[in-house]
């Protein structure tokens, strides 16, 4: 080793030495000085941290008590006043009534964490309790308007449920109908609730299957119905007939329709009908019916014309000057009137015969001698052999043969004897 490197060595162990007397030297004299030095300045450091600690956690208070029972803490005398507002207006609201608190409550100043004092919403909790009343808070269940009842917050999950499971049970039951709809509001409110409005799960259960009046089930339904519908009734009148009488031409027959209907119900009861469409399978066929308008004179012969203007009576008369004898009635019509079959009987003669007097004319035997003419007509209606009715329309009045104008000539024959036609028929009303 050089002497160099050997000057080195011996210097750094002088310093080594030097070192460690210096570190002694000072743990010596630490050791001698007094505890309270050593632990002020940790002290120190202690009693900061704890001031600021309680600054930080500690407030003051109001502590209210009741006849020196502490029942909580509020920050000041405006949120007790406001606690006590709280449960004054839930309890009116509510419950329906007026709440006052017990008397001997007092407020005292306090310093607590910071975490025991309440707010007003929660204290009047605490006041609640304090009145000692049957009623606290529950969430109260409703549908629509009408209240389920109150449950507690670890039974909402289970009525919530309970009461969905029934709406689809409702449901369940339309199963066969359209658009099945179940009305309903329900909804919970976190009230004041007395202790006859509590229930449970299982009165809920119970309340709901006792009564269908929870929910309205609306629903529809279609349905097709083959129907009748009637048919109508064509009139036609005759003087065939009395005016009493009616006599069926042909049978009326209804006719067939399809109708699909739409049915809206609520609870089983349906509230409206709604006709979507008609199918005719079948018209109606109308009946007709003959309606006398003949009035019953109670005579045999009716009138052959409906006019009571008579131009010439049974027997003498004054014709062109001269008297002759006039074997009828003659109605004075225009030409084209109606002449009608006086009684029922059978058509023996139409058209021009004998000497041609009576120009077109037609014969009807009605039995027990009686014999019936119809003279001087444009038109005839019936042939020989026709069985007529009284009133059957049998020709159309004109002035053929040995004729002075348009007239309806009228004769009435009783066992080949030419008699007054007014002997068996009623006289007409000249006014008519």
């Amino acid at each position: 080793m050089s002497g160099e490197r050997r000057k080195i060595y011996k210097a750094v162990a002088r310093g080594l030495k030097r070192d460690e007397k210096r570190r002694v030297w000072k743990l010596r004299v630490e050791q001698e000085r007094p505890l309270i030095e050593r632990w002020t300045p940790l002290l120190i450091f202690a009693l900061l941290v704890a001031g600021f600690l309680f600054g930080f956690v500690f407030r003051g208070a109001k502590a209210v008590k009741i006849e020196g029972r502490r029942l909580g803490y509020v920050k000041n005398e405006e949120d007790y006043a406001m606690a006590v507002e709280l449960l004054t207006s839930d309890v009116r609201e509510d419950l329906g009534r007026e709440r006052s608190l017990p008397e001997g409550i007092t407020l005292e100043k306090s310093y607590v964490p910071f975490f025991a004092i309440e707010e007003p919403a929660s204290f009047k909790a605490v006041l609640m309790d304090a009145c000692g009343e049957s009623f606290t808070y529950r969430y109260v269940y409703y549908i629509g308007e009408k209240e389920l009842g109150a449950v507690t917050a670890k039974e909402r999950k289970a009525v919530g449920k309970m009461i969905e499971d029934h709406r689809k049970s409702l449901v369940g039951n339309y199963s066969w109908a359209e658009n099945v709809e179940v009305i309903g509001d329900v909804w919970n409110s976190f009230r004041l609730a007395e202790e006859k409005d509590y229930v449970t799960p299982a009165d809920i259960a119970r309340k709901l299957g006792e009564s269908d009046g929870w929910f309205t089930v609306r629903y529809q339904y279609h349905q097709t119905d083959v129907e009748t519908y009637p048919y109508g009734i064509d009139y036609t009148y005759t003087r065939e007939l009395l005016e009493s009488e009616t006599e069926v031409v042909s049978a009326g027959k209804n006719g067939v329709v399809s109708t699909l209907r739409c049915f809206t119900g609520e609870n089983g009861k349906v509230t409206r009908v709604d006709i979507e469409s008609r199918d005719v399978i079948s018209e109606p066929v109308n009946a007709v019916i003959r309606k006398g308008n003949r009035r019953d004179t109670g005579y045999y012969f009716y009138a052959p014309v409906d006019s009571g203007k008579i131009s010439s009576e049974f027997g003498y008369r004054i014709l062109r000057g001269k008297r002759n004898w006039h074997s009828g009635v003659d109605f004075k019509v225009p030409e084209g009137t109606n002449v009608y079959a006086t009684a029922a009987g059978v058509v023996t003669k139409v058209g021009v015969f004998g000497n041609g007097d009576y120009g077109e004319a037609v014969v009807i035997d009605h039995g027990d001698g009686f014999v019936t003419y119809y003279a001087h007509n444009s038109e005839l209606l019936v042939k020989v052999g026709d069985r007529v009715k009284k009133g059957t329309l049998i020709a159309l009045s004109g002035n053929t043969g040995n004729s002075t104008g348009p007239h309806c000539h009228f004769e009435v024959r009783l066992n080949e004897e030419k008699v007054d036609p007014f002997l068996y028929m009623e006289r007409p009303d000249p006014e008519e």
